[in-house]
């Protein structure tokens, strides 16, 4: 994945969640404050520099938000790196909460689709300037052939089903009247721009490029699996999920001991020698080893926390 990718999809995710809280009036509001359940986030980004600084090597396996709140940080990881784009998740007690995350990742997937809207536009782009510069006819049949010819048969048909079309022409006509690069359509009639008169070969040829480089970005970015589950994280069908993570974020400052130390315990024994934790508190356990101590996060109450970085060691 390149790095522009990987900033656009921490971005998109991040943004993402935080549409979802808004839509939602605040993740403060619809938390149902009762029995020590506040909610409170780590700041996304800050939770991914963290992982990339002191979680090395990774091993196979997702990421995972035990108390995923709104959703922000397993969408960000799972977005910003390659080895939690499969089998990350989050899990969270509250039910609105959790409607959140899932609203959020709906909102991903969005965004993912306007992606694949991109790399129809320069295509179109790109045979609009090439018929223009071969003062040629512009119509539906040839426009599809020129675009097939940009992106390949099986590119056309991969950008198509990321906007849910079945064909380049009901994509176009359902945005009637539409302009894209230089040309307009309208109800079948597709006809060039009067500002089209300058295109040229070498203009199209770099089109082109565009449209093949946007396709193999998307490709590339194909949208990660995050799922997200409602419950308690020491059910047996939550730890069913989250067991062998690679990472997992532990947000207990509010545990009290007793959780703290059942925590640690199932954490200990769920996941594999080579996995990280990050926990917002300290944890004891054997089998945990900590790795770095009081890493300064932002988090979405005033002061920020502290994480302590663990990797499991295996068996005490």
């Amino acid at each position: 994945m390149s790095a522009m990718l990987a900033q656009r999809r921490r971005a998109a995710a991040a943004k993402a969640a935080a549409l979802a809280v808004k839509a939602g009036a605040s993740a403060y509001a619809v938390s149902e404050k009762g029995g020590g359940l506040t909610y409170g986030e780590v700041d996304a980004e800050d939770l991914l520099k963290c992982v990339n600084t002191f979680c090395a090597p990774l091993p196979d396996g997702g990421f995972w938000d035990l108390g995923s709140g709104a959703g922000s940080a397993a969408l960000a990881a799972a977005h910003a790196f390659d080895a939690f784009a499969a089998g990350s998740g989050g899990v969270e007690l509250q039910p609105r909460l959790h409607g959140l995350a899932v609203e959020a990742r709906g909102r991903l997937a969005a965004w993912a689709g306007a992606d694949a809207a991109g790399v129809l536009d320069a295509a179109l782009a790109a045979a609009a300037a090439a018929a223009a510069a071969a003062d040629a006819a512009l119509d539906p049949d040839a426009t599809e052939a020129a675009v097939a010819a940009i992106l390949g048969r099986r590119g056309l048909r991969h950008a198509l089903a990321g906007v849910a079309a079945t064909s380049l022409e009901g994509y176009v006509s359902a945005k009637a009247p539409f302009a894209r690069g230089a040309f307009r359509a309208e109800a079948g009639a597709w006809t060039r721009l009067d500002g089209a008169a300058d295109a040229d070969a070498a203009r199209a040829d770099a089109r082109g490029r565009q449209a093949r480089r946007a396709l193999d970005e998307l490709r590339a970015g194909e949208e990660p699996a995050v799922e997200f589950v409602e419950g308690d994280l020491f059910g047996a069908a939550a730890v069913a999920r989250w067991r062998g993570a690679a990472v997992v974020l532990a947000n207990v400052l509010l545990f009290g001991a007793a959780d703290k130390a059942r925590l640690a315990a199932l954490l200990g024994e769920a996941l594999r020698p080579g996995a990280w934790v990050l926990s917002t508190a300290p944890l004891a356990d054997a089998r945990l080893a900590r790795r770095q101590e009081g890493v300064h996060v932002k988090t979405s109450w005033t002061g920020g926390a502290k994480v302590d970085v663990y990797q499991v060691v295996g068996a005490p």
